[in-house]
């Protein structure tokens, strides 16, 4: 097997079966890419070609019956479980935040509750475990409990530290004799990353078009989350009720936040790192995330790509939402504390047939915001027929230059995630020219914040889709993209700048990286910036195959958030190019070990694939053979590691167990290149 894994692999290639998902927000990992979640493998068109899920079986579509029947009941326990919680002013009892929860534990007569800590209190940079516990434990609150009851509350935990940093998350408790259901944690959580077609032909072969519909979306795990939505009214000083409880349902896209789009490296630091398509809104901060068990896997809080109509007050969520894995809570801050915790394996998934029709936060039915939120949630629930005709409805409305490339870069976002890059780099390449047209050069210069936020914002986005969307076209560009993306890293530079992060501390921090210093980072001024544009940055070097410069961009992406695997994994891989194979494997275990510290039983499965080139570079077959059996006790279904084994069993003389193995390989992805020729050159 060549050693340099990148050498010939083809553009044409590049831009096949890779998730849009991580392509305009990560933009993720570009190498050829299946979407893989350790462990078991599922793909719900019925085979094991393209998605796969831990310890999940095939969704079967003619279940359709009892797939609602499991949707129906995960809902009835999301309204049985989940709470609504008020802070309140002492002397006037004003609403002064406001948020969700869900039970997860009863002791006695004592209800405990898990909610986000910025339900409770504004997040600090200063905060520190001491601080947030001794305010959360002495702040008033009222709790409303499923059935409209209203329960005194008390904060008894806000001191949940994960890597030196206080996570988002709080445990409050009310007293009740009355009986009510409680949330089971799930004990661990598959992770869903890329699988990395490396070297010759190793490419999965996927359609092309404009038509994948639910069934793309499918190739995703669904997930179910509850929350109780603010109204303005929430914070009149006479409102004692909650609000409805609103249950979205969507898709988990990602369990490391490398799709994240916002530049606040500090959320990523709270602990966020579960990513979905679920529509949420403000107020369901707090709320659960529920998997096809019923089983609780992270703590819904935040939203990436918020925005606020100034002119209208409507709000609309443009990408993704975000959520603490659960398993950060069972190990860091459950102690002591009457939660079940559910070692059941996931063995089912929903197939969301339901499109509900969500009612937007938008003041006006027949107004540009009110089609651009139908089509903002047709997407998310996989109906990109009806998001295409919501988005032109808006766009023959839309009179204001920045709206139309709002909506341009939403439907450009919303045809990638059906891999239909060719429209959505028109549509996003239109927005971004549309944004340079508002004066950005302007804006660059005058500094004006508050002014030019939305241009900012826009911009930013616009050219970061442009980019992942040259990058995956059918004539993949990679001048186009790199330079789209640095574009997107300059306005980044700047908006970030006004936000305490300035240009010198960029440029300490990116001579660091050069150097690739050793120094403890606290030595270093912290960077405000979206370390997923340098993990792309990295990429694209490592096709131009740039070794040097690829791994400048990896340590920089590593400074903003020394725990982002992805990147990690990246350094390893550009290690590894440059035959520095003890760095390669040090970067690799690192990560492994990481994962495995907070999900023992679900570790990151690229680091095996790193480890296991490190051994067949340095032609020791016997680890190597052990490497690949170890990853397979974890990450059950990864065709590549059955790839690699039917390599290194037919190095080893052992053709008939090589040949099952590449079988093996084409059972779970057909369309994988390499092992066809690998079982064709041992038929010959």
């Amino acid at each position: 097997m060549s050693h340099n894994l990148f050498a010939k692999v083809s553009l044409k290639t590049l831009s096949r079966g890779l998730p849009w998902l991580i392509a305009t927000i990560a933009i993720g990992s570009i190498a050829d890419l299946a979407i893989e979640i350790t462990g078991q493998f599922l793909n719900l068109d019925g085979t094991n070609r393209v998605a796969h899920a831990q310890n999940n079986p095939r969704n079967n579509p003619q279940n359709s019956a009892k797939n609602n029947a499991d949707e129906d009941r995960i809902k009835a326990l999301a309204r049985q479980t989940t709470v609504y919680i008020k802070t309140e002013d002492d002397e006037s009892g004003r609403i002064i935040k406001a948020g969700s929860g869900v039970i997860i534990g009863k002791k006695g007569d004592t209800y405990y509750v898990l909610t986000c800590l910025h339900v409770l209190k504004k997040l600090e940079d200063t905060d520190t475990p001491e601080n947030n516990d001794k305010y959360v434990k002495s702040i008033k609150l009222k709790i409303i409990a499923p059935d409209g009851q209203k329960y005194d509350g008390k904060g008894i935990r806000g001191d949940i530290v994960y890597h030196n940093k206080v996570v988002d998350l709080a445990v409050v408790t009310f007293k009740s004799n009355r009986s009510y259901r409680t949330a089971e944690l799930a004990a661990s959580l598959p992770n869903i990353y890329e699988r990395r077609i490396i070297g010759t032909n190793r490419t999965i072969s996927t359609s092309r078009g404009t038509s994948y519909g639910l069934s793309e979306l499918q190739k995703f795990p669904a997930v179910i989350i509850s929350g109780f939505p603010l109204g303005k009214e929430e914070f009149d000083a006479t409102k004692t009720a909650s609000t409805p409880l609103e249950i979205s349902a969507g898709y988990l896209v990602n369990t490391n936040a490398s799709a994240f789009s916002l530049a606040n490296s500090d959320i990523r630091s709270r602990g966020y790192r579960l990513m979905y398509s679920n529509l949420t809104r403000e107020g369901m901060s707090g709320g659960p995330v529920f998997n096809a068990e019923g089983q609780v896997i992270g703590i819904h809080g935040r939203s990436d790509g918020d925005e606020v109509d100034k002119l209208s007050g409507d709000r609309l969520a443009y990408n993704l939402s975000l959520a603490v894995p659960i398993q950060i809570f069972i190990k860091y801050g459950a102690a002591d504390l009457p939660i079940q915790v559910n070692f059941k394996k996931v063995t089912r998934n929903l197939r969301l047939t339901e499109e509900k029709w969500i009612a937007p936060n938008v003041h006006d039915s027949g107004s540009v915001n009110y089609d651009l939120e139908e089509g903002n949630q047709a997407w998310r629930l996989g109906n990109p027929t009806k998001a295409k005709a919501a988005f032109t409805k808006a766009l023959s409305k839309a009179e204001d230059e920045l709206k139309r490339a709002e909506i341009l870069f939403l439907q450009g976002f919303s045809a990638g995630w059906y891999r239909d890059f060719d429209t959505a780099y028109e549509n996003c390449k239109r927005a971004s020219e549309l944004v340079e047209t508002q004066n950005l050069e302007a804006v660059l210069r005058l500094k004006n914040k508050s002014e030019h936020k939305r241009v900012l914002d826009l911009g930013y986005r616009s050219w970061r889709c442009r980019a992942g969307a040259a990058l995956r076209r059918e004539n993949a560009d990679l001048n186009e993209a790199l330079t789209s993306l640095e574009r997107a890293i300059e306005i980044n530079r700047f908006s970030q700048e006004q936000k305490q992060a300035t240009w010198q501390a960029q440029r300490e921090a990116e001579e660091e990286a050069q150097r690739e210093a050793k120094r403890n980072s606290t030595q270093v001024q912290p960077i405000i910036a979206n370390p997923n544009d340098y993990l792309e940055r990295g990429q694209i070097f490592m096709y131009q195959q740039e070794w040097t410069k690829a791994t400048v961009s990896f340590l920089l992406a590593l400074k903003i958030d020394p725990d982002f695997w992805m990147p990690r994994i990246e350094l390893a891989w550009s290690y590894l190019e440059d035959n520095r194979l003890d760095e390669a494997a040090n970067e690799a275990r690192a990560v492994l070990d990481q994962s495995k510290s907070i999900d023992p039983e679900n570790p990151y499965g690229p680091s095996y694939t790193v480890l296991i080139r490190v051994h067949m570079a340095r032609k020791d077959l016997s680890r190597a053979l052990a490497t690949v059996e170890e990853g397979l006790r974890w990450v059950k279904n990864d065709p590549s590691l059955y790839d690699d084994k039917g390599v290194i069993l037919r190095e080893m003389g052992r053709i008939q167990p090589a040949k099952a193995a590449f079988i093996r390989a084409l059972e779970l992805d057909p369309n994988y290149a390499d092992a066809a020729r690998h079982l064709q050159e041992l038929s010959r």
